[in-house]
């Protein structure tokens, strides 16, 4: 299982952005050229997840491997997170592209959406038996990338809709790699106000650290782009006047929501700072609160 994490940290880590299957190996990948598409540019920042942070913050840092029971490993990953993967087929080129992890089924299987493909490559490559290889990100924590092998078992899909749930084995085990940040990030659930002086967006902060945090607010609201600079307000029980500046590094946008990845400004790390030793962990909601 070792040997999946290294294969996979060099191959399914180049895997593309959500919805761009390729099938080139990765040096004809390499030699190919970018796309002057303005409007493939936009949607690709528009999907920008976490992934690229992460490894940055992961070069800085000791990384831990821990192989796992798939159960278990496969738990710390959220719904709707980012899942690379390679599907083979007899005398073909693996595809490999990105989809959306969904969640597990209580008969051993490992649900998750179709990728945009073409139909042709969707009826060659999705088929019963065909072999997956595959890595899913956990954010919880410090992060981690979850790696593991399976095969395909059936597509459900959903009517009216014209998408699919695939569904795959659930692996015996998992090899997953720990310490994808410098900082673990605490699961909180806090209100607060985006530039309370001029757009005064409601929002809610997901999860918190010394360095950084998530910011989620409506869709309908003003979409922020990658290096603007915003301030939060956070809603403080104790009625303290709590900001906090920093700059937009990521976003990701849901069904319902915008999802800002904020690191904070030097000026405000001493702030975050007292923020964190002001948090105490709550029992009966399973995160951190003020």
């Amino acid at each position: 299982m070792t040997q999946l994490a290294n294969e996979s940290d060099q191959e399914i880590e180049t895997a593309p952005e959500a919805g761009e299957p390729v099938t080139e190996t990765k040096q004809e990948a390499d030699s190919a050229p970018e796309s002057n598409q303005a409007e493939e540019a936009e949607k690709a920042q528009d999907q920008e997840t976490e992934t690229e942070q992460e490894k940055t913050s992961a070069d800085q840092g000791p990384k831990e491997n821990s192989v796992m029971k798939g159960e278990d490993a496969l738990s710390l990953v959220s719904p709707l997170s980012d899942l690379a993967f390679y599907i083979a087929t007899a005398n073909q080129k693996p595809l490999k592209c990105r989809s959306k992890y969904v969640g597990m089924h209580s008969h051993n299987y490992v649900l998750f959406e179709t990728p945009d493909i073409t139909q042709e490559q969707f009826q060659l490559y999705f088929q019963k038996g065909n072999p997956i290889k595959a890595c899913a990100l956990s954010q919880k924590g410090e992060g981690a990338r979850i790696y593991f092998k399976s095969q395909l078992e059936f597509i459900m899909p959903l009517e009216g809709s014209g998408k699919s749930i695939v569904f795959i084995t659930l692996p015996t085990e998992a090899d997953a790699v720990f310490g994808l940040r410098a900082e673990a990030r605490l699961e909180i659930l806090i209100p607060g106000i985006i530039n309370p002086e001029e757009d005064k967006h409601a929002c809610v902060i997901r999860d918190f650290s010394a360095s950084g945090c998530q910011v989620v607010i409506d869709l309908e609201n003003k979409s922020y782009k990658l290096g603007d600079s915003i301030e939060i307000k956070l809603d403080d029980e104790e009625e303290n006047e709590t900001v906090l500046h920093g700059t937009i590094k990521n976003k990701k946008r849901s069904n319902h929501y915008w999802k800002y990845g904020v690191q904070f400004k030097e000026e405000s790390c001493e702030t975050s700072c007292e923020l964190l030793n002001r948090l105490s962990f709550d029992e009966s909601l399973s995160r951190y609160q003020l």
